[in-house]
């Protein structure tokens, strides 16, 4: 059965895009079949953060707003083939792309009829290319589509940096998520700490674990080059890179069916 996790963040800046990335293709690189889907119309990265060139004659946005779960084929980008990268499993984009941001104003975003739309899209999505995993990068903070994003998932994944204003927004997202999930199946979930180094870090990951009551095991270091540039670290830097062991470790973690 296909595994669906929400990747979320209370704010932007988080790493959480780029963090997509390196957990899809650390995963097509263990032979898994991933499916990424950018919910993040409004301001999406992954098909940068790829390095992708040729762009699919539908999108994300498109389907949202057409609502065309047909389009779905047209909507695929084969990432392994379209970056010249093999890899022992598939790894598939739905993109959003700014060249469709003139549909972003015909998007109905109400969240129960367009989750029921984006669940049969995902059904096509999964069946069509056979996948192990769906991975949704979700637009940071709260929104229609952010809620939309999570009810698709079956699991979800909160990134965040240890400034104030990132520490209390995660806390209170985190206790919010809590809140809608009462009397519910709580779905599975892990925090991933991006751009940690310090003493300074270590105190406020206290503060974090202590506001939100569990312990944070994912710690992604901060690294000069990642901060300028989004980079797929699992594939470009050698197998003994800090940041690339703390995405595979990552994956070895919270992503083993076995």
């Amino acid at each position: 059965m296909v595994r669906k996790i929400s990747f979320y963040s209370y704010k932007g800046g988080s790493g959480r895009s780029v963090s997509l990335a390196n957990i899809a293709f650390a995963l097509a690189l263990k032979g898994k079949n991933v499916g990424c889907v950018e919910l993040d119309v409004g301001a999406p990265g992954l098909f940068e953060i790829l390095n992708l060139r040729q762009m699919p004659a539908k999108s994300c946005t498109t389907l949202l707003r057409y609502r065309d779960p047909v389009a779905v084929p047209q909507s695929v980008i084969d990432v392994g083939t379209a970056a010249n990268i093999s890899l022992p499993g598939k790894l598939y984009l739905i993109p959003a792309l700014k060249r469709d941001v003139q549909a972003l104003d015909g998007i109905e975003w109400n969240p129960r009829t367009m989750a029921e739309f984006a669940t049969r899209v995902i059904d096509t999505f999964s069946k069509m290319y056979e996948l192990d995993f769906i991975l949704f990068d979700l637009r940071s903070g709260i929104s229609n589509s952010s809620l939309v994003g999570l009810m698709l998932g079956d699991e979800y994944a909160v990134f965040t940096r240890l400034d104030k204003q990132s520490i209390e927004g995660t806390s209170w997202l985190m206790n919010s998520l809590r809140r809608r999930r009462d009397g519910e199946n709580n779905p599975g979930h892990f925090v991933v700490v991006t751009g940690y180094r310090g003493d300074l870090a270590r105190i406020s990951l206290g503060r974090l674990e202590e506001s939100i009551g569990e312990t944070i095991n994912y710690k992604i270091p901060y690294d000069d080059r990642l901060n300028l540039q989004e980079e797929v670290v699992v594939i470009t830097r050698q197998k003994d890179d800090p940041v690339r062991v703390a995405y595979e470790q990552l994956v070895d973690t919270e992503f083993n069916d076995e």
